[in-house]
C-alpha cells in the first residue's frame, strides 16, 4: 500500500528543497495525489527516483527536462543555451535580474507615495480603499465593481468571485468571468480586510438596492444610487495621479491603471515563492503559460539553480564554469 507524504515532509526526510519536488511532480516522475485540495506524493515513487537518479542522468531525462522548460517559461531559452554560455553572458543575466529587482522597487515605492497622498488629501480619501483592495486582491476592475456585500466574507477572510459587473450599450449587465477558471475564491490580506470592513461602514443605506440581472447588495455606489462601473474606477485613479503630478511637479508619478495593480499583486505572490499553480488560481488564469508568460522573470534564478542541481548529478558534466551562477 502507498505511503503518502506530504511534499514539505519528503524535502525534510530526504534534505531536498520543496522545488526539486516540485519539478519532479511536474515531470510525472513521482506519483502525487491531490486528494481534499492537499498535494501528496507517494514515498516509494520518490524513494524510487531518487535511486535511479544516482546512478546518473540520462539523456532522455534532460530532454523530458528541456521540453517542460520549453513549455513552461520563457527562460527555458536560458536552459536550453547555458551550456555554451561564456562568463560574461551570465554576468550580463544576473546584471538584468538585479535591475528588475531595482525596478519592482521603484514600482513598489511609487504605489506607495500614492496611498500616502490619498490619506493626505481630503478629497481622494474617499478613492483609497478601492485602491487598496485593486492592489491587495488582484481583482479585475468588472470583477470588483461586481462584487456584493455576500461575496465578502470576514470571517473566512475571503473574496469569492463569481460574476463580473459590465455595461454596453447604456446597460448594466452581469457575466460570468472571463473563462471559468475566473470562479475563485481569493484570500484577503489584512489591508484588503481593513478597506473592506471601511467600505461596509460608510456604504450608503438605502431605500431601495439597485438590482442587475437578479443581484443586489453591490459594494460600490455612486451619489445616485447606482452601482459603479469600470470606467469610474479607472477615471478615480487617473485622477489621483493627476492630482499628484500637479502636486509633485519635480517627483511624477506614471500612468497607474487597475490593471497595473492586479500585475503587481501578481508579481509579489510570485517573489514570495508561491506555488506558481496556486498563483495561477488565485489570479483566474485560464493556462499557466498566462502566468509564466507575465512574470517569467522572476524565475530566472530559480532556473539556474535546478538546471545546476541536476546537471552536477552527471559525472560526464562539468560544472565548475558556473558555481558562482
Amino acid at each position: 500500500m502507498s505511503q503518502w507524504i506530504s511534499i514539505e515532509a519528503a524535502a525534510e526526510k530526504y534534505r531536498l528543497e520543496k522545488e526539486y519536488i516540485w519539478l519532479w511532480v511536474e515531470m510525472k516522475k513521482i506519483t502525487v495525489s491531490y486528494e481534499n485540495d492537499t498535494v501528496s506524493i507517494d514515498d516509494d515513487s520518490i524513494q524510487q527516483f531518487i535511486k535511479r537518479t544516482k546512478l546518473g542522468i540520462t539523456s532522455e531525462y534532460i530532454d523530458e527536462l528541456e521540453q517542460l522548460c520549453m513549455e513552461k517559461n520563457k527562460t527555458s531559452r536560458l536552459y536550453a543555451s547555458l551550456l555554451n554560455m561564456r562568463d560574461q553572458e551570465l554576468m550580463a543575466i544576473r546584471g538584468q535580474s538585479s535591475r528588475l529587482d531595482g525596478l519592482w522597487k521603484m514600482v513598489e515605492e511609487q504605489y506607495e507615495r500614492l496611498i500616502d497622498f490619498c490619506r493626505e488629501n481630503r478629497r481622494l480619501t474617499k478613492h483609497l480603499d478601492e485602491v487598496i483592495i485593486l492592489h491587495e486582491t488582484g481583482l479585475r476592475v468588472s470583477e470588483f465593481c461586481g462584487l456584493t456585500v455576500d461575496d465578502v466574507d470576514l470571517e473566512r477572510n475571503v473574496v469569492r468571485v463569481e460574476h463580473q459587473l459590465l455595461y454596453y450599450a447604456g446597460k448594466l449587465f452581469i457575466e460570468a468571468p472571463k473563462t471559468k477558471q475566473g470562479v475563485r475564491t481569493i484570500p484577503m490580506s489584512a489591508k484588503a480586510k481593513e478597506a473592506f470592513e471601511h467600505m461596509i461602514a460608510i456604504r450608503p443605506r438605502l431605500d431601495k438596492e439597485p438590482v442587475v440581472d437578479g443581484y443586489s447588495g453591490f459594494f460600490q455606489i455612486t451619489p445616485y444610487g447606482k452601482p459603479r462601473r469600470t470606467p469610474s474606477v479607472e477615471a478615480n485613479l487617473k485622477k489621483i495621479i493627476m492630482k499628484y503630478n500637479e502636486s509633485h511637479p519635480q517627483d511624477t508619478l506614471p500612468l497607474i491603471t487597475p490593471h497595473s495593480l492586479r500585475h503587481m499583486f501578481c508579481t509579489r505572490l510570485v517573489l514570495s515563492g508561491m506555488n506558481l499553480k496556486a498563483i495561477q488560481y488565485i489570479m483566474g488564469h485560464k493556462k499557466m503559460e498566462m502566468t509564466l508568460e507575465l512574470y517569467s522573470h522572476m524565475n530566472e534564478k530559480n532556473a539556474i539553480k535546478a538546471f545546476r542541481h541536476y546537471m552536477a548529478s552527471d559525472t560526464n558534466f562539468d560544472t565548475n564554469s558556473y558555481k558562482n551562477m
